[in-house]
């Protein structure tokens, strides 16, 4: 055994490179013997133990107190870029020395506070040790802390237009996905339901990293008084013979119109038969009209006897159309062999049987009627024979 002394001026012989030596003597520890003893301990009743529902049993690792220092402590093992954490749960209190080893992107830090409060500058992942000392041995406790950089980003359009009366407002994450959300409007649901125009502002978080995002909500309505289309809806009954309806939508913001079952044009969008909708797109928003066809049959129903007999008994005795919905143009007469005999193009638009001031022999004639539909305003004709009977 030795004791070991250390002048306080330094000052010892041979000694004289340093600032201070360390002189050494012999020295005599007295001692004595120490005898133990063993004895039984007497033996401990057993206990019958009833835990109520509302009584717990928390266990120690000793009994008695203090507990013994241990190097263990308590970080998040996430948090944001500029951020500071206080480790917790310690239990270093009765230990002879204590020192921390922060270390991770460019940082080596030592320090030997009994409490560790830091704040992290640079992300990056850093190794956190608590090393404590008790009667010269010592022990350590490491976590790993993972700072994330403060560059959460959740993206709002600068301006946007609501098409509609509502219009509903979500921020979109980027890397990172965002957990909370806290409007300016006090709600903190992941997206709101905006029926004004005005400014939003929503915060939002990964659960480490905050950041904020606004937008300016405008809406078409408020802005534009005049419907985009007028009517704002058609029902229209057309002639067959008219398919497709010639449409020509009338905006007063556009001439530019399409339908996803008919042809696209610029003015005019050719619709066949049914319910479509007819489609505009004004400063970004979608506009659309509904527009019902309908059609029916509009031929001209024209009828001619396939015989007359002119004998003036006032019972077929003129040959000419009847029928509704057509104006006659023009009524010519041809014998079987393509001779004109007959041709009128003022009413009444029949025949009496004569060429000229001749009677025409019975027999069979060939007629060509031109008219016009008095529904669709076509020229047509048609054409066939019929019998003079004498």
């Amino acid at each position: 055994p030795m004791l070991v002394k250390i002048a306080p001026n330094g000052l010892i012989d041979g000694c004289e490179q340093f600032s201070s030596c360390i002189a050494v003597h012999d020295y005599t520890l007295p001692t004595q013997s120490i005898t133990w003893t063993r004895s039984s301990a007497p033996p401990l009743p057993d206990l019958d133990v009833v835990l109520e529902p509302q009584h717990g049993i928390q266990t120690i690792e000793f009994c008695g107190t203090p507990l013994p220092p241990k190097p263990t402590f308590h970080l998040p093992d996430t948090i944001c870029q500029q951020a500071c954490v206080t480790a917790d749960s310690l239990r270093n209190d009765l230990a002879h020395h204590v020192e921390w080893h922060i270390a991770g992107h460019q940082l080596d830090s030592v320090t030997t506070n009994n409490v560790l409060t830091f704040c992290f500058t640079e992300p990056g992942d850093y190794e956190i040790t608590q090393t404590i000392w008790l009667l010269g041995c010592n022990e350590s406790y490491t976590r790993i802390i993972h700072v994330l950089a403060d560059d959460l980003v959740a993206f709002l359009p600068n301006e946007e237009l609501a098409c509609g009366e509502y219009l509903s407002l979500s921020p979109s994450p980027g890397d990172r996905p965002l957990r909370t959300f806290q409007w300016n409007t006090g709600e903190s649901s992941a997206s709101i339901v905006v029926a004004e125009a005005g400014w939003y502002q929503v915060t939002v978080s990964d659960g480490y990293c905050t950041t904020t995002a606004t937008t300016a909500i405008r809406f078409f309505s408020d802005e534009n008084e005049i419907p985009v289309f007028t009517p704002s809806a058609l029902d229209t009954t057309v002639c067959l013979q008219s398919l497709p309806l010639s449409y020509r939508p009338h905006s007063p913001y556009t001439n530019h119109f399409w339908s996803l079952d008919a042809n696209k044009m610029d003015s005019v969008v050719l619709l066949p038969l049914g319910q479509h909708f007819v489609h505009t797109n004004v400063e970004g928003c979608l506009f659309s009209q509904q527009v019902t066809v309908k059609a029916e049959d509009c031929s001209s129903n024209i009828y001619f006897p396939n015989a007359f007999s002119p004998n003036n008994d006032g019972i077929n005795d003129f040959f000419g159309p009847q029928g509704i919905n057509y104006e006659p143009i023009r009524l010519t007469i041809f014998n079987r062999w393509g001779q004109l005999l007959y041709q009128t193009t003022t009413a009444p638009f029949r025949w009496a049987g004569s060429i000229g001031n001749t009677n025409a022999e019975g027999g069979v004639f060939v007629y060509q009627f031109e008219y016009k539909h008095v529904l669709t305003g076509m020229i047509d004709q048609t054409s066939g024979d019929v019998t003079l009977i004498r």
